[in-house]
């Protein structure tokens, strides 16, 4: 019986003592693993069928790795499809990845060219009218 009891008061004590931290200490949130694809396949995958797109990646965090086709202030335009490849010449960028960068991210851009390989993460948005827009983005 003594036995019972001292077990119980272990429980009852330390246990809740030990599971917390100090008054300051915040939950850790895991950040989810970004989804990786190419922005071609990113594209390819709205366009082939966008309800099934929208279940893979909506509101989802995705790492988007492709060619800059466009810079728009804080908007980075990544070439989605063929036909955004070819309209970068009368400068106009259709079938897009749209990457909303936020401007305390200015840095991450400012070294951007057309033409180069980027990688980006953000939040999926799904197809607009002809692109496809990221918030909330990161230039890797």
């Amino acid at each position: 019986m003594v036995f019972k009891l001292l077990v119980l008061l272990t429980v009852v004590i330390l246990v809740p003592a030990l599971s917390c931290g100090s008054e300051g200490d915040k939950p850790v949130v895991p950040t989810p693993t970004p989804i990786a694809v190419s922005a071609s396949e990113f594209y390819s995958a709205y366009q082939q069928n966008e309800v099934g797109a929208e279940a893979k990646y909506n509101d989802k965090l995705v790492k988007v790795s492709g060619k800059v086709g466009q810079i728009d202030g804080y908007d980075v335009k990544l070439i989605g499809g063929a036909m955004g490849a070819s309209g970068i010449a009368i400068g106009m960028l259709t079938e897009a990845i749209i990457c909303k960068v936020d401007k305390d991210d200015k840095d991450s851009i400012v070294d951007l060219k057309v033409g180069s390989d980027v990688t980006v993460v953000g939040s999926s948005k799904g197809l607009g009218f002809t692109d496809i827009e990221l918030q909330d983005c990161k230039v890797q």
